[in-house]
């Protein structure tokens, strides 16, 4: 969030983004790490300092992650002709296809493993 706020990356998001960060991070086995507050928090820091793109129908978006649900992260990824695409998940990394996912071009960047620190 720091280099967001410094300028020195920019936060691509989509509204199913924001709803996905706020569910997982609002899980209960996450309270003792980040309270309530906490996550309303961050979710309005992203709210705020992220450029956003809008969600395409689902109709638009293309099978290519071993998890259906995540594909909409690859294409925000294109949406927002973004340079990188940083995610924790193993299903979203697994995808290799350069057109799609090229690991040195960052359209959203979360790590909910440390939240709130």
């Amino acid at each position: 969030m720091q280099l967001a706020q410094q300028g020195d990356i920019t936060l691509w998001v989509r509204e199913k983004l924001i709803d996905e960060v706020a569910d997982v991070l609002a899980r209960d086995h996450l309270q003792k790490y980040i309270s309530p507050d906490e996550v309303s928090d961050y979710v309005d820091a992203i709210t705020l300092l992220a450029n956003w793109v809008d969600d395409r129908p689902e109709i638009e978006i293309p099978n290519v992650c071993p998890d259906p649900d995540d594909n909409y992260l690859i294409v925000l990824n294109q949406d927002a002709d973004a340079h990188m695409l940083i995610s924790g998940d193993k299903d979203v990394r697994s995808v290799q296809n350069a057109n799609l996912y090229d690991k040195r071009r960052i359209s959203f960047v979360v790590q909910t493993s440390r939240a709130g620190k």
